[in-house]
């Protein structure tokens, strides 16, 4: 699905000069898609540990581990994969896709990096905003809230 959804936008964008866009946001969306199901396989993961029974905690948290790394992988490089194997021999919902000369190095190089690039970001914003957003929320309840505080607490930090 979102194969085709790069492929519809770069058929919309190619013609105004803006390939590289289409492919940017392509990517955008692929990492979109791998952060949701990466949070959604959490609660899949442990409810499928926990039914499995083990005995004993480190096989419990072996076999976490392993069904973690796999599915992360998969989740995660599925895209590049499909760039650089798939998407020149294969028609997706009736589509041929096949990239421009039939070199999708470009293509792949741009994936691979707006997945590391977004992800990376957005994993030090949560980092660096977490702590910003929870003393700007303990002033705002300090200080009574509203406008007028949130003005005074800002000031402040």
């Amino acid at each position: 699905c979102i194969a085709w959804l790069r492929f519809r936008l770069q058929m919309v964008l190619e013609p105004h000069g803006l390939a590289m866009v289409a492919k940017a946001l392509g990517g955008l969306s692929q990492v979109l898609s791998i952060v949701c199901f990466n949070r959604l396989y959490q609660g899949v993961q442990t409810r499928l540990t926990d039914f499995e029974n083990w005995r004993t905690q480190t096989q419990y948290e072996d076999a976490t581990i392993a069904k973690d790394f796999s599915f992360k992988i998969v989740n995660a490089y599925f895209a590049c994969f499909f760039v650089a194997f798939v998407q020149n021999n294969v028609k997706v919902f009736g589509q041929d896709m096949h990239c421009s000369m039939w070199n999708c190095m470009t293509e792949l190089a741009l994936t691979l990096a707006t997945i590391f690039v977004v992800q990376m970001t957005a994993q030090q914003a949560m980092e660096l905003g977490t702590p910003v957003m929870k003393k700007l929320w303990q002033d705002l309840r300090s200080h009574g809230g509203g406008a007028h505080a949130l003005r005074r607490a800002s000031l402040t930090t």
